[in-house]
């Protein structure tokens, strides 16, 4: 049966089938909550078995944006660094400066474009690499600017 279909399965449930499908797929004894939160846990699960986990860091991060609205009521915007196009990038690596070109929705290095700053990274140093980490890219400061 297809994802789809065990996830539309779930919805006709009884809170019966419910908990006998919870063993069944869950390995585990059924929780005592409601049959709609049971319904989305085992739809969550079976997502999971098809496409698999989100990572450890969108965990973190998801974790961190609940942490804040419950603290908050609300979830501050990302800071992130917007790169105008023609900006170059400048590393040194190796002994050897490596010039990075921003371009519209890619980069350019050494006549070629990449989708990411990470791609390059790796070309360079033929390991993994954050991309933005190598070329020195951080987030705005949540301090505002003074005049000095």
């Amino acid at each position: 049966m297809s994802l789809d279909m065990n996830i539309d399965a779930l919805r006709s449930m009884n809170a019966a089938e419910l908990r006998n499908t919870w063993r069944s797929i869950m390995k585990d004894v059924d929780p005592d909550i409601s049959p709609s939160l049971m319904r989305y846990a085992i739809a969550q699960r079976l997502q999971e078995k098809q496409h698999g986990r989100l990572s450890p860091t969108h965990m973190r991060r998801i974790n961190r944006l609940q942490k804040q609205l419950i603290d908050k009521g609300t979830i501050e915007p990302a800071r992130s660094v917007q790169l105008m196009p023609g900006t170059q990038l400048l590393r040194k690596w190796g002994g050897v400066t490596h010039v990075v070109l921003v371009l519209d929705n890619a980069f350019e290095y050494r006549g070629k474009r990449y989708s990411s700053l990470t791609q390059i990274a790796e070309s360079v140093t033929g390991a993994h690499w954050s991309g933005p980490r190598f070329f020195g890219i951080r987030k705005r400061s949540k301090r505002p600017l003074q005049d000095g």
